[in-house]
């Protein structure tokens, strides 16, 4: 790719022609294991938003479980998902 012109923030691209020697940069990641029933690991490198049907919350290592205020940051372990 040689330019970046026409894509905005949060627009997908997606190159098949990766090659010996070529180089990609990745800015930001994120995934989600589920764990338990509602219950799963987050691993990202910067904070994330989830939208679901029930409420988020979200915890450090064994911590209290925090409301999201939004975005959950990138610091968090765990993220829990209730059902309404």
């Amino acid at each position: 790719m040689d330019s970046v012109e026409g894509f905005g923030d949060g627009d997908e691209c997606w190159y098949h022609d990766v090659q010996p020697g070529d180089e990609a940069v990745i800015h930001a990641h994120a995934s989600l294991t589920r764990t338990a029933p509602g219950i799963y690991r987050l691993a990202a490198n910067a904070a994330v938003t989830i939208e679901a049907a029930g409420t988020v919350t979200w915890r450090t290592a064994g911590g209290d479980w925090q409301a999201t205020d939004g975005a959950i940051p990138a610091q968090a372990d765990e993220v829990r998902i209730e059902a309404r």
